[in-house]
């Protein structure tokens, strides 16, 4: 009963599907309703969502508590080595992925939406079977950032990618939420909702440490 109750918050909270498809359609973007302190049952686990700084403290993001830190052994057998995010974010069965990674590319907030026109042109170079969801520009934080959703194939899935592009200390930072199709439906509107959760140049003292 909770697990069917919370199904219908989601619904509620982020649309269902037919409204999400009619939304990609017209090219509409929406807030994503905050998650922070909400309590969810999602696949049978509950999950509770906080705000977490990243190391540094440059910026902050509402993740579940569910979720820790992917040891190093654990990412180099699922990223190759070329794109390894510095930071990644994982559930216990590692399906579900925030992970977070500092460019070397100089960038102003103002070059955002070019830059991302470039990473995009360069990913469907890179992707030519993944299938594109929707792209676009909107404020999260109070910076201006690009975000494009995709499925590609991985060795026995496919993954849901939904990639943040935004610029942090001058240079481009890259955000990414990540799942297997199978938990698209139960997942991806609150990957979503995590991602707009973002915050940038916080104090310390509204957040737990990682």
């Amino acid at each position: 009963m909770m697990k069917y109750a919370d199904e219908k918050v989601i619904a509620m909270l982020f649309g269902g599907d037919e409204e999400e498809r009619e939304k990609d359609r017209k090219g509409e973007d929406s807030p994503s309703p905050s998650l922070e302190g909400m309590t969810l049952h999602v696949q049978g686990e509950r999950h509770q969502f906080a705000r977490r700084f990243i190391p540094g403290g440059e910026a902050s993001i509402v993740l579940s508590q569910a979720f820790t830190v992917m040891d190093e052994e654990t990412a180099r057998l699922k990223y190759p080595a070329e794109r390894r995010p510095k930071l990644i974010f994982t559930n216990e069965q590692t399906s579900i992925n925030v992970a977070f990674q500092q460019t070397g590319f100089e960038i102003e907030p103002d070059d955002v939406e070019e830059f991302s026109g470039t990473m995009l042109a360069v990913l469907k170079r890179s992707q030519p079977a993944a299938r594109w969801f929707h792209e676009g520009m909107r404020e999260v934080g109070g910076k201006p950032v690009a975000f494009f959703a995709y499925l590609t194939p991985a060795l026995d899935c496919n993954l849901y990618n939904l990639m943040l592009l935004a610029e942090l200390n001058g240079r481009a930072i890259a955000c990414t939420f990540n799942c297997m199709e199978e938990e698209m439906d139960d997942w991806r509107k609150l990957g979503e909702a995590m991602l707009a959760s973002i915050k940038w140049h916080l104090p310390e003292q509204e957040g737990d440490r990682l």
